[in-house]
């Protein structure tokens, strides 16, 4: 795993983009405040809406570094979310433009895989995180991973971590500036 974390760190670094395990399957992610990585992710898959992509952080703690004003059913959410949670969380700053919805939110979600938050950790930054799905469902192992994905990415992670337990799915809600919840997904 540490040859991994130092190949993959680099290639961020760089500007690249990588393919790698998560808790919600194969994913592919690139620097958070990088344009024009995230630019290449949504022209490997033109399907990608903005709504696809998220902020991949390795703590909550860390939604403040990049949100206005976390409102405080946030916190609460995540303390009782039993599965992936993504937050829609309005006022976004350090982050890319291209990685924003219209009105200037962005969907965060905490990592939930060791691999991820010791990338994030020690890549100082979080990651745009994209997770192609093949038939409406997330790649889990490696060897379903399409060739195509592998060539058009500059590093694919080799941990594949087979056997564990990815949902591929998460939960999403978009809260308001004065904590109004909107569930967008179950």
């Amino acid at each position: 795993m540490q040859t991994d974390l130092l190949k993959a760190k680099a290639v961020l670094e760089e500007g690249g983009i990588i393919l790698f395990p998560s808790d919600r399957g194969w994913c592919l992610g690139c620097d958070a405040a990088n344009p024009k990585a995230i630019k290449r992710i949504h022209g490997l898959f033109p399907e990608t809406d903005i709504f696809k992509m998220q902020v991949l952080l390795e703590t909550d703690a860390r939604m403040e570094q990049y949100a206005e004003n976390v409102p405080e059913v946030a916190w609460e959410l995540l303390q009782v979310s039993d599965k992936p949670l993504t937050l829609i969380i309005p006022g976004a700053k350090n982050l890319a433009e291209n990685l924003l919805y219209a009105d200037g939110s962005v969907a965060f979600r905490i990592a939930n895989d060791n691999f991820s938050r010791n990338l994030i950790q020690r890549f100082k930054r979080p990651l745009a995180h994209y997770t192609p799905k093949i038939n409406h469902k997330a790649i889990v192992l490696f060897d379903e991973i399409p060739a195509e994905w592998s060539d058009a990415v500059d590093y694919v992670v080799k941990n594949s971590q087979p056997g564990r337990n990815q949902s591929g799915t998460s939960s999403v809600i978009k809260l308001g500036v004065s904590g109004e919840i909107q569930i967008l997904k179950k």
